[in-house]
């Protein structure tokens, strides 16, 4: 079985001046991405791999959750997906090896909202730093299609 964590990043500032993809979290965001490392490991879902935008506000969550995780997780940041869509993301989450049951792709909206839903067959509000977790009965991950949403956390 593999599990698919879809986060969208924590709440991020809009200064004059900033481009999109250098915006920084406020905060209210890190705090917020803070917890959510301790969350996860508590709630046993530690990923094998994180799959990671490159813009600075993605980078930032990610830093801010990994320590609360318990153990060193491994992150791959992507460019493409930065404000990726659906397709998109699944593009680069089918090119993940096999060996890595559970990966976390750490994102933007719409796409990693519209992707929980197509994936997992549901609606979901997903504000800043709320994460779906899907899992799916297939084995390899270019064959993960259609899943169920196992749990949200916002």
């Amino acid at each position: 079985m593999l599990t698919l964590m879809l986060l969208r990043h924590a709440k991020a500032k809009r200064p004059e001046g900033v481009e999109d993809f250098d915006r920084k979290l406020s905060r209210r965001g890190r705090e917020a991405a803070g917890r959510l490392g301790t969350t996860l490991r508590e709630a046993n879902l530690v990923p094998d791999l994180v799959l990671c935008s490159a813009a600075r506000r993605t980078r930032e969550t990610w830093e801010l959750v990994a320590p609360g995780l318990g153990r060193v997780v491994p992150m791959r940041e992507a460019r493409a997906l930065y404000l990726a869509g659906p397709a998109k993301i699944m593009e680069q989450v089918h090119r993940v090896a096999d060996d890595m049951p559970r990966v976390m792709v750490v994102g933007h909206n719409p796409g990693i909202a519209t992707l929980a839903a197509r994936l997992g067959g549901t609606e979901l509000e997903f504000p800043t730093c709320a994460l779906a977790v899907i899992t799916f009965d297939q084995t390899r991950w270019r064959d993960a299609e259609h899943g169920r949403l196992a749990r949200y956390i916002e």
